[in-house]
């Protein structure tokens, strides 16, 4: 019985485990770190460990002059129940570590079972592949959402392609309560909707495509019509589902005019402060960073090219997809982690569509396999790529562990964080020196509130005024009367100040108005008299 249990794994799933242990060797590789590279992660961990604590969050005074203290919603909000169980077994910054390092796991394993499931060949080197490229690496070891995003899209382009319209449905419903960039299973159905319908147009138009439609594509279109209808409808049900059916409808209609329109589209870069990743990557940057990723976009592009008739319609729809989210990671630098799979995964499809073609042909035309000096020569240009992976994958790996290195320290603000905790009374304002000390603030401290955090859009949206009168205090402009500012408008009662603010601890350290009364290397407090 054992041994057939045994025959059964290897047979069905020994490579699923093989790149289990190589994810998990990288990715565990990337998080052995005592930094986290974004402070948002201090976010996410803390409102795990506050849902554990006392149920879901539905209201926001931690930002006090933000649109989110009236029209909060947690729009990660099942992302932040996948982080529970792990903090049942370790501190929440380790435990958002560790529930990274298996979201990305089963990233990969998605990726791999998409390539499976269309049987497309040499799947486990493009695997490889893809743990090689630098921004993609990184992106997804930031301990936040990204990877389990890229999770819904890869089971949203799944359940499109093989009109699984039940699947979809519960996707386009979860993926709402899972993460804030949900409109991006929209943009991908439509890319697949314009795709599909001008391939059956083109496709009625010619024999050819008649003739080799069942060996090229993986989708039998028998009442095409219908089917499309039936997964518009399952997408759109979905959505609506997922926006009524919530602990947070309707404050979150609003919420996401913001965050999807204002800051994901629109974008207010050139009025205020954005965070790092919304900001353009540059072309010369992107194709240097992706190391491997270009050149093998090159060659699967001029192999699409020249054998475009014989592309399934997957390839054509994977090719506008990569090519969206190509132009879009031009605008904003955070987009590469949805470019680099699914360009690898057009890469993929089409150099499959090409050489099953030839071989195809090679069977029709000489009756034979390719000859066994062919199979040579092709088994050493496999092992060749296979080492430039491996060297790339290595070199890669270190870039990127460098970067985690140089990420916010596990215990930041810890001294600041635990004074404000214990010494000052609940509910307390504090007015501190950028909207980024926030996460960090809020994780060690949610005894006090805070001016701004998580995006500047909501503290603009909120009050302009207030928003330029707090810019200009951060930056060491002194406003007429600072002290009746802080009082009145910010209705502040400690100012936190991180240490290489020095033109906003000018205002600060000499005027008789404010006492201070916490200083480490990090950070200073003063308290308003």
């Amino acid at each position: 019985m054992l041994n057939r249990v045994f025959k059964f794994f290897v047979r069905n799933y020994l490579d699923y485990f093989f790149i289990f242990l190589i994810a998990f060797f990288v990715f565990f590789y990337l998080q052995s770190t005592a930094t986290l590279p974004d402070p948002d992660s201090f976010y996410h961990a803390k409102i795990a460990d506050l849902i554990k604590k006392q149920g879901i969050i539905t209201s926001f005074p931690w930002a006090q002059f933000s649109t989110l203290k009236d029209n909060y919603i947690d729009h990660h909000f099942l992302y932040h129940l996948y982080l529970i169980p792990f903090t049942l077994f370790f501190k929440p910054l380790i435990a958002i570590k560790m529930a990274t390092i298996f979201l990305d796991i089963i990233l990969v394993l998605f990726f791999y079972f998409f390539l499976t499931h269309f049987k497309i060949k040499w799947r486990f080197l493009w695997v490889l592949i893809l743990l090689t490229i630098n921004p993609f690496l990184f992106r997804i070891s930031l301990a936040k959402a990204p990877a389990l995003s890229i999770i819904f899209l890869l089971l949203g382009f799944y359940a499109l392609v093989n009109y699984r319209r039940w699947l979809l449905f519960f996707l386009s419903f979860f993926y709402i309560w899972a993460y804030g960039g949900w409109p991006l299973l929209w943009l991908l159905s439509f890319i697949y909707f314009a795709i599909d319908i001008i391939y059956d147009k083109f496709k009625k138009q010619s024999l050819f495509w008649q003739t080799i439609k069942l060996i090229i594509s993986p989708i039998h279109p028998l009442k095409k019509k219908k089917k499309r209808k039936d997964l518009f409808l399952a997408l759109f049900f979905g959505t609506v589902a997922g926006l009524i059916i919530n602990p947070y409808f309707p404050k979150n209609i609003y919420f996401y005019y913001q965050q999807v329109y204002q800051i994901a589209v629109i974008n207010l870069q050139k009025i205020i402060g954005v965070g790092g990743e919304w900001y353009p990557y540059g072309l010369s940057s992107l194709i240097k960073d992706t190391g491997i990723l270009f050149p093998i976009l090159i060659i699967a592009l001029f192999i699409f090219i020249i054998s475009f008739k014989k592309q399934s319609r997957v390839s054509i729809i994977l090719f506008f997809v990569a090519l969206f989210f190509f132009l879009y990671t031009l605008k904003s630098r955070r987009s590469v982690e949805y470019f680099v799979p699914f360009s690898l995964l057009f890469a993929s499809f089409s150099v499959d569509g090409f050489l099953k073609s030839i071989l195809v042909k090679t069977q029709i035309n000489l009756g034979l396999w390719l000859s066994p000096s062919l199979k040579r020569l092709l088994n050493v240009f496999i092992i060749a790529l296979l080492l430039i992976i491996i060297w790339f994958g290595a070199t890669d790996l270190k870039i990127v562990r460098k970067d985690m290195e140089r990420g916010i320290s596990l215990i930041y603000y810890q001294g600041a964080g635990n004074w404000l905790s214990q010494n000052t009374p609940k509910g307390s304002i504090v007015l501190h020196s950028d909207w980024d000390d926030f996460p960090i603030l809020f994780y060690f401290s949610d005894n006090n509130y805070y001016i701004n955090g998580l995006d500047q859009t909501f503290m603009y949206n909120f009050d302009k005024n207030l928003f330029w009168q707090w810019i200009n205090i951060t930056t060491g402009k002194s406003p007429d009367n600072l002290i009746k500012v802080i009082k009145n408008d910010f209705r502040a009662s400690y100012i936190f100040i991180e240490s290489d603010h020095l033109a906003m601890d000018n205002l600060f350290k000499n005027n008789n108005f404010f006492k201070l009364i916490y200083q480490d290397n990090e950070a200073k407090i003063y308290q308003v008299k």
